[in-house]
C-alpha cells in the first residue's frame, strides 16, 4: 500500500500516523485527516510529512481540546528536510505561528484557514447543548490571519476560505484579500464579532472592498448580521417563537444581499456565478445563492434556497455521534 497508495482519507483518533511515518509515501498525492486530537501528534506530522515527498493536497481538520489547542502541524519551528510542493491546505484553527505557513507556496491555488468544527455550532451551543464542554473554537483574529497570509507568497492563489474575529485590522485583512491574489475566483469569509447583537456589519463597504478582486466568480459571506437567527434551536416552545423571527429574517436577509450584489459590482460582472450567504433556520445551516438570471424578458434576480439542495450548499459539519436529541426534534 504505501508504495501504490496516491490518496488517503483517515480519521484522526485511530490512523496509524507514527507507523506511517517509518517509510517513504512516493505516490501519495492527497492527504486528508479529520477528526479529533487524542493525543499529541505534532512530531508525528512532521516525520509523516517528511516521508511523502509528491504530497499536493493536505487537509488536517482535527476538533481542538483545551490541551491540543492551535495544536501546530509541524509546530512553530519545524524545518522539513523534503518540503511537500503543496497545491492545497486546509487547516482548521490554525496556529499564527506554525511552521507549515513557511512551505513553499507558490504553487497553492486553493488555501482554507477554517474551523472544524463549525465556530457557530461551539458558540451557540448552549441552547442546545450540541458539544461538550471540553471542546474549544479558537478562531484566529482579523491579525492572526493577516499575519499567516503575508508570511504565505500565494501568486496562483484561485480560492480562499478565511474565519476571524473582529479586530484593528480587519480593514487590513480585507485589503490584502482584495488586492494581492489577481487569480482569485473563489472566496469565502466567515466574519465574526465578540458583540453579534451591537455592533453593526458594514456589509455594503466590505462588499465594495471585495469588488477590487478582478476575476472574483463565487463569493461565500457569513456576516453575523444582528438579529440573524443562531443555529439550532433548542426545544419546541423556542422552535416555534424562532420560527416567526425567520420568516421576518427570510425578507431581510434577501435585502442585505442584494445590497452587497450591488456593492461589490455583480451586475457589471459577466463572469460573476453567484453570491451566498450563510442561512440558519430550526434544523439546517445552508447557503443560499443569489445570482442574476437571463430569459426572453432578459436579466432577473434569482434566488436558491436549497430546494432541492445543491452540492455543497449544506453547511452542516456536526462530527458522528453528536447529533441533536432534543425533545420534539425531527430529522
Amino acid at each position: 500500500m504505501r508504495n501504490t497508495a496516491e490518496s488517503l482519507h483517515l480519521p484522526m483518533e485511530t490512523a496509524p500516523l507514527a507507523q506511517m511515518a517509518h517509510g517513504v509515501w512516493p505516490r501519495l498525492t492527497t492527504l486528508y485527516l479529520q477528526g479529533f486530537y487524542l493525543q499529541p501528534v505534532l512530531s508525528t506530522l512532521s516525520s509523516l510529512l517528511a516521508q511523502m515527498p509528491e504530497l499536493r493536497t493536505l487537509s488536517v481538520q482535527a476538533a481542538q481540546s483545551p490541551a491540543s489547542s492551535r495544536a501546530p502541524i509541524l509546530g512553530k519551528d519545524g524545518v522539513l528536510q523534503v518540503a511537500p510542493i503543496l497545491c492545497s491546505l486546509t487547516v482548521a484553527y490554525p496556529d499564527p505561528q506554525d511552521a507549515i505557513f513557511s512551505l513553499p507556496s507558490t504553487n497553492l491555488t486553493r488555501l482554507s484557514l477554517r474551523d472544524w468544527p463549525r465556530y457557530y455550532i461551539s458558540r451557540y451551543s448552549q441552547r442546545c447543548q450540541l458539544l461538550p464542554d471540553s471542546w474549544v473554537a479558537p478562531i484566529l483574529t482579523a491579525t492572526e490571519c493577516l499575519h499567516i497570509l503575508e508570511r504565505m507568497d500565494l501568486p496562483r492563489l484561485q480560492s480562499l476560505e478565511v474565519v476571524y474575529e473582529v479586530d484593528d485590522e480587519d480593514e487590513r485583512l480585507l485589503h490584502r484579500i482584495s488586492t494581492c491574489y489577481p487569480h482569485l475566483s473563489d472566496l469565502e469569509i466567515h466574519r465574526y464579532r465578540k458583540n453579534d447583537h451591537r455592533e453593526v456589519v458594514p456589509h455594503q463597504h466590505i462588499a465594495h472592498t471585495l469588488g477590487s478582486i478582478p476575476h472574483l466568480r463565487r463569493l461565500r459571506l457569513n456576516l453575523r448580521f444582528p438579529n440573524e437567527p443562531i443555529p439550532f434551536y433548542g426545544v419546541d416552545l423556542q422552535r416555534r417563537i424562532e420560527k416567526r423571527r425567520v420568516l421576518d429574517w427570510d425578507n431581510h436577509l434577501c435585502g442585505l444581499a442584494w445590497e452587497i450584489f450591488d456593492a461589490v459590482g455583480a451586475n457589471t460582472r459577466p463572469d460573476f456565478e453567484h453570491l451566498a450567504l450563510l442561512y440558519h433556520d430550526s434544523w439546517e445551516n445552508l447557503w443560499v445563492y443569489f445570482s442574476i438570471e437571463h430569459d426572453e424578458d432578459g436579466p432577473c434576480q434569482h434566488v436558491d434556497w436549497g430546494f432541492p439542495l445543491s452540492p455543497g450548499q449544506l453547511d452542516w459539519e456536526i462530527p458522528p455521534g453528536q447529533w441533536p436529541e432534543y425533545a420534539g426534534y425531527s430529522y
